[in-house]
């Protein structure tokens, strides 16, 4: 996954305040992975890949993830 519009949100903020947001992102994220038997994560600036043992795993956290993540930027 990654975050809809961070280009051109970060484009216009300084380096701290968009480290501050990725770094709240990931630890969002990792709330939901925590819940789950996540294989490996991979974080890429605001991408993060996420690998599951099984699909129904995998799927159940990419729908709680979008949930929780919905309009995410707009806190900042």
């Amino acid at each position: 996954m990654d975050i809809r519009g961070f280009t051109s949100w970060s484009e216009n903020r300084s380096p701290e305040e968009v480290v501050n947001m990725l770094n709240d992102y990931f630890e969002e994220a990792e709330k939901v992975w925590n819940q789950s038997n996540v294989i490996k994560t991979k974080h890429t600036t605001d991408e993060i890949m996420a690998i599951f043992p099984d699909e129904k795993n995998a799927l159940l956290s990419a729908f709680q993830i979008n949930e929780l993540m919905s309009g995410f930027l707009e806190k900042y």
